[in-house]
């Protein structure tokens, strides 16, 4: 009863909302969700130029996983979300409509002076020897191509963070031997200045995090949606050609 109560009320703001757009009434406030990652990495750069646009708008800005984001978007509680699919079940629900944009390769880092970046040949197994951050909501496709790297029973366990904010374990990196897990364009400026370095092991499994924009299918869109939307891959277009570049 609960869940079909909601959805009328999901329907009805939706209603409203569309109707709002109908007669022109101006939308004073955009709610938006990201998971961790493309929060710091893609949507927060973007914030003032949109800001610019629409200067009497408010931002609502929402991080957690993107569990947690797909039910509050179903629940009206935002306007879209910037989020994981390619490993997530996201593209494939016909009740969102997913906008996917240029993927972005996942990395081992450390520091500089790690004794894994030492060695002449780096393999998958010396991995075991030190701790390791990995994100705490990882796809289990992705897990699986790690066999038990990821798993607190393993006989030779050395350590294991599990974040949902990478921000908050960088800086545990720079005097330690931890090792994480993480898309490219998390570390991509300590890259740059050599604070990090890539560990780059025999084999590697080779992945992507591919992110899009999400939302609900069926749904009018405003202008300042749109806009946020262009924003956004706009964005992440140039985050990919300085890939290219390097």
């Amino acid at each position: 009863m609960l869940v079909h109560c909601q959805q009328i009320l999901q329907q009805d703001d939706a209603l409203q909302k569309d109707l709002d757009l109908f007669h022109g009434v101006n939308q004073l406030e955009i709610k938006i969700g990201a998971s961790p990652i493309p929060s710091n990495s893609i949507v927060g750069p973007i914030m003032g130029q949109f800001l610019h646009a629409f200067p009497s708008m408010s931002v609502d800005l929402r991080v957690t996983h993107w569990e947690d984001l797909s039910q509050q978007l179903l629940q009206g509680e935002l306007d879209l979300f910037v989020a994981e699919t390619r490993s997530t079940d996201l593209a494939q629900n016909q009740l969102f409509t997913t906008i996917d944009m240029a993927p972005f390769r996942v990395i081992f880092c450390a520091r500089p002076s790690h004794p894994l970046a030492q060695l002449p040949r780096l393999f998958l197994p010396s991995f075991r020897d030190y701790p390791l951050a990995v994100p705490r909501h990882l796809p289990c496709k992705v897990a699986e191509q790690f066999e038990d790297l990821f798993m607190l029973a393993r006989d030779d366990f050395a350590g294991l963070v599990r974040f949902d904010q990478f921000h908050a374990i960088k800086g545990a990196m720079f005097d330690s031997d931890l090792i994480a897990l993480t898309p490219e364009i998390a570390v991509r400026e300590e890259l740059k200045r050599g604070t990090l370095i890539r560990l780059v092991p025999q084999s590697m499994p080779e992945f992507e995090a591919r992110f899009s924009v999400v939302s609900l299918a069926g749904c009018q869109v405003s202008q300042s949606i749109n806009t946020f939307t262009r924003f956004l891959l706009q964005r992440v277009d140039m985050l990919s050609l300085e890939t290219e570049l390097v």
